[in-house]
């Protein structure tokens, strides 16, 4: 590995994309391709999942892989929202702690995977559904009000099987059943089966 090629990827930032490294190549896609799997054999770099085309810079963050996995994700999908099984649990909804991080993602002909994470494939028009129950302080972050209706709405969207956990899977005493109720009825969801016994609450 000659020294204008470390200089090169010292230059990129932590999370980098071929067509970034591209960009400082003149445009030349073969020979970013090139330098990438180099970099890769020879253990500088990462990819951030198969057929991606996005990786982990391990020379400028050795870490990167577990500190920057988020902007990884964004640089692939830029739309992407945790939800699912990851707000629940951090709510402290369920004790139920998920493998990987469960984002939402806008469905299109390929969704190439992430190591890390579990993506849902969503339609252009729940972005804008779920505007409301979104927080973009930071990481754009379904609220767990939000991820139960999405659930059980938008679980079998593209034959898929989101998890609707029944009552005994939640700590009831944490949700404000109310509140839980007016965004079943904003999205006009009909009222769970499973959550029957707390109407009363609501």
């Amino acid at each position: 590995m000659n020294i204008s090629a470390i200089a090169r990827l010292r230059q990129l930032p932590a999370v980098f994309s071929l067509s970034m490294l591209a960009a400082r190549l003149d445009a030349d896609k073969t020979k970013a391709s090139i330098y990438a799997k180099r970099w890769k054999d020879a253990g500088l770099i990462r990819a951030v999942g198969p057929k991606v085309g996005v990786y982990y810079n391990l020379l400028v963050d050795p870490q990167a892989a577990s500190t920057q996995s988020l902007n990884a994700l964004r640089l692939v999908f830029p739309e992407a929202v945790i939800g699912a099984e990851t707000v629940l649990h951090d709510a402290g909804w369920t004790t139920q702690i998920p493998y990987k991080t469960h984002v939402i993602v806008l469905d299109r002909r390929s969704v190439p995977q992430i190591d890390g994470f579990e993506l849902h494939r969503r339609p252009r028009a729940w972005f804008a559904e779920f505007a409301q129950e979104i927080d973009q302080t930071s990481f754009a972050r379904l609220s767990a009000y939000g991820a139960l209706v999405d659930a059980y709405k938008y679980g079998r969207y593209s034959h898929q099987r989101a998890w609707c956990p029944d009552i005994d899977d939640l700590q009831s005493d944490e949700i404000d059943w109310a509140r839980l109720a007016a965004v079943f009825e904003r999205h006009q969801q009909p009222w769970p089966t499973a959550y029957q016994a707390m109407r009363n609450h609501s």
